[in-house]
């Protein structure tokens, strides 16, 4: 008997242990769902790229719409706002076609974005949550179109970005 006794108390010691390492988490995100309303204006462009704020403002919209915690609004249905610039670009051919070294077979792209994400409307006009600088990267194979595939490219490394973007709004607050 005093053995099954010993290993219950053990048991029950464990288990509080356990919980009591656990009490503080929370889970979910931690963003003020006061906070959730968000107005995602076009990406302002600084770069000598085409089309990449386009691109970078639907990947963003769309991440926030997967991801779930925020929801767009109107500017003025919004609580926060979140302003991306597009600060640097970069294009790196990383490989040639073995049979003709005058065409590009793979290419490198990093996509550099200064963000910020307020609260809008705060009694002082608006108030920073966060702001930092993200980046991405990724590589891509070159087509037999190369136009198509640079562009396929610039989709994939905005998808990294905006993924990257919305993590650090849910997780600021």
């Amino acid at each position: 008997m005093k053995k099954h006794s010993f290993a219950f108390i053990s048991f029950v010691f464990i288990l509080a242990i356990l919980f009591c390492g656990c009490a503080s988490y929370k889970l979910g995100s931690t963003l003020d769902p006061a906070l959730a309303d968000v107005f995602v204006p076009t990406v302002r462009n600084t770069v000598n790229q085409t089309d990449i704020e386009a691109i970078v403002t639907s990947a963003l919209i769309s991440e926030i719409q997967r991801e779930g915690t925020m929801r767009i609004r109107a500017k003025e249905k919004a609580t926060t706002i979140l302003e991306v610039e597009i600060i640097d670009y970069k294009q790196d051919t990383l490989r040639y076609h073995r049979d003709d070294l005058e065409r590009a077979a793979e290419y490198s792209m990093t996509i550099k974005a200064k963000v910020t994400f307020k609260k809008l409307n705060d009694a002082n006009g608006e108030t920073v949550i966060s702001s930092g600088v993200y980046s991405a990267y990724d590589t891509f194979l070159s087509g037999i179109d190369t136009i198509a595939s640079k562009r396929g490219g610039l989709s994939q490394v905005s998808k990294k970005l905006a993924e990257q973007i919305v993590e650090g709004c849910v997780n600021a607050w």
